[in-house]
């Protein structure tokens, strides 16, 4: 291929990774600064692939491959629960039936023994990172690309995968709070939204402390930092 065409090549495969993270954000990220910062994280990926690029660390047929790498995960993760972050979730930790809350108190005894509203935030970090990483364990196939993105293609990607991964626990979360003992969402909620209600059950009964799906992202995202051992998730 030219060089003239391995450029185009690679113009064309970053249009395609901001496109799929824009379509990414509407779908799960509701609240616009959170967007913003998903989609500024995006330009960060892009923008360090092409800076690998100018600078001859690889080659723009590299790059555009990066590129359709990170695309391929985002692209996936749009697909929620029948994407492969929703069936490695099923087949990891589906079953175990437990709620993002008591997924929480459970890492948070295993890692510190404590509980995971008297953590510091940073530990905090440490048990969502392990959360997202056991969704994805055993599926080595699907980490070889998000090995080889680079740092902030790598960033981008955990955020992606958190994201989504807490909208699948959530959902699950939603239904199993609701069905438990005949209860009826909009029946008895004493003029409470229902909406609001809803939202509050992805957090399960009586957590102290209820992460949004930002926070949970960056939190796993900023623990998993540049790890080696990034490579045990996606």
């Amino acid at each position: 291929m030219s060089k003239e065409g391995a450029s185009q090549e690679l113009e064309s495969a970053i249009a395609l990774l901001e496109s799929q993270a824009s379509i990414f954000a509407t779908k799960f990220i509701p609240d616009s600064k959170s967007r913003t910062e998903y989609m500024k994280k995006t330009c960060e990926a892009s923008n360090e692939i092409k800076s690998l690029v100018n600078n001859g660390s690889i080659t723009a047929q590299e790059g555009a491959k990066r590129a359709s790498s990170i695309r391929n995960i985002i692209l996936d993760a749009t697909r929620g629960k029948l994407s492969n972050i929703g069936k490695a979730w099923s087949h990891n930790l589906k079953n175990s039936g437990k709620s993002l809350a008591q997924l929480e108190t459970e890492y948070a005894k295993s890692l510190f023994g404590r509980q995971f509203d008297s953590l510091p935030q940073n530990n905090k970090n440490k048990v969502w990172k392990e959360i997202v990483a056991a969704s994805g364990r055993q599926r080595r196939s699907a980490n070889s690309a998000a090995k080889a993105v680079g740092l902030a293609g790598r960033g981008l990607v955990v955020v992606t995968v958190a994201l989504a991964l807490y909208n699948i626990i959530s959902a699950e979360d939603k239904v199993r709070a609701t069905t438990k003992e005949g209860v009826v969402v909009g029946a008895g909620l004493g003029g409470m939204a229902a909406g609001g209600y809803l939202a509050s059950l992805a957090c399960g009964p009586g957590a102290f402390f209820c992460a949004s799906a930002w926070t949970f992202a960056i939190g796993a995202a900023a623990a998993f930092g540049a790890e080696v051992a990034f490579d045990y998730s996606w």
